[in-house]
């Protein structure tokens, strides 16, 4: 298991997981709990160099979810985290910076869905998301304080 702590602020990432769901089929009334979940989530003073390495090391990790003293804030999407770093002096603005920085540049809301959302539900209000946000990935709420990440593909 891979933990990252850094130095100067001694902040350890914990590594992604990937929730397995339901192992029975689907139905039309399964639900967004059903399906494989990632669970990530990174303080904003984590540097966007610790969420790289993440991204790099889990290529099929959709994004991270943000939190502030353990509690949701947002979400930020590889996509994203990848578009930023390609402007100019990107990799100097964000990537030695802590992740409140590049927060505070994207201020887009992510879809945030209940959890017992039905599939087909869950699925037309990703698809009715504007062009550019149709491959983030979807905040799914557990309860008042635990999300997890679904991959919109």
């Amino acid at each position: 298991m891979f933990t990252q702590a850094n130095s100067e602020n001694h902040l350890t990432l914990t590594p992604p997981v990937l929730l397995s769901g339901s192992a029975q089929a689907f139905h039309l009334d399964s639900a967004l709990e059903e399906l494989p979940l990632y669970d990530f989530q990174a303080d904003l003073d984590h540097l966007g160099t610790d969420i790289a390495q993440m991204f790099e090391r889990y290529p099929q990790l959709p994004g991270v979810i943000l939190t502030e003293n353990g509690k949701f804030v947002g979400m930020l999407s590889r996509h994203s985290l990848l578009e930023y770093l390609l402007r100019p002096f990107g990799t100097d603005l964000f990537l030695q910076k802590p992740l409140r920085i590049l927060h505070s540049y994207d201020r887009s809301a992510p879809l945030i869905l209940n959890s017992k959302t039905p599939i087909l539900a869950g699925a037309q209000q990703a698809l009715r998301r504007s062009f550019d946000r149709l491959n983030h990935p979807i905040v799914i709420q557990l309860d008042d304080a635990t999300y997890r990440l679904l991959d919109a593909h």
